[in-house]
């Protein structure tokens, strides 16, 4: 009787832990995942390259002796002067400082991108269209940039990355007013920290400059 129990106990024992055990393989571990903060304006968005701080933005009337590219103008190519944003338009001035994370020298670019609504962006690039000067003949067009005239995907050069402390610098995006009128809908700033310097190409007798094949780390700053 003794010997009949024992039996049954050692049966039972063994089919709980094959059920234990069929347990375990049925629910694979799920690896816990984690959101990266939301960032706003002030705080520092830290690649691998570069630590970059948003310090400022806000909306200005004007851009105070402005670097002004007139494409195809016969008259002149470049000017300083005040710019201000068409009707219905506003600038948007953003303001922020950097500081260098990598060793080697080269040649680095920023990307910022307002983005409203999920969808509608707003950047630097291609300047600002006015309208056509008419000189009697034909129609010829030209476009405003802004900082320094060529967009933002203008590199700066690092060339003794021990002694380099960083920089500050402003970049200014016009936008629809109703991007600033429409608080229920996201308004978002994206920062795209590069992950690599960019590259020289060959072209001709000597090479030009490209941006790095190698995908951005991207930020977002939370505007509303």
């Amino acid at each position: 009787m003794k010997k009949t129990i024992s039996l049954l106990l050692a049966l039972v024992i063994c089919l709980s832990l094959c059920a234990c055990g069929g347990g375990n393989s049925d629910t694979p571990d799920t690896p816990e995942t984690t959101e990266a903060p939301e960032l706003k304006v002030g705080d520092t968005a830290s690649g691998q390259l570069f630590d970059i701080t948003i310090q400022s933005v806000e909306a200005i009337d004007k851009i105070e002796n402005g670097f002004v590219w007139h494409m195809w103008s016969p008259e002149e190519k470049t000017t300083y002067q005040d710019i201000t944003a068409e009707e219905g338009y506003t600038i948007i001035k953003i303001t922020y400082s950097y500081s260098y994370n990598g060793k080697a020298k080269g040649a680095f670019s920023f990307g910022l991108t307002l983005d409203y609504d999920d969808g509608y962006t707003f950047n630097g690039l291609g300047g600002h269209s006015l309208p056509a000067l008419d000189d009697s003949t034909t129609k010829i067009g030209f476009e405003e940039y802004y900082d320094n005239g060529i967009g933002e995907t203008a590199p700066f050069r690092i060339d003794d990355p021990l002694t380099f402390t960083g920089g500050e610098d402003i970049e200014y995006i016009i936008v629809n007013n109703e991007v600033l009128s429409n608080t229920d809908k996201s308004f978002v700033l994206k920062v795209d920290i590069p992950t690599a310097a960019w590259e020289g190409v060959a072209h001709g007798n000597g090479y030009v400059l490209m941006p790095p094949q190698t995908e951005p780390e991207t930020f977002i700053y939370n505007l509303r």
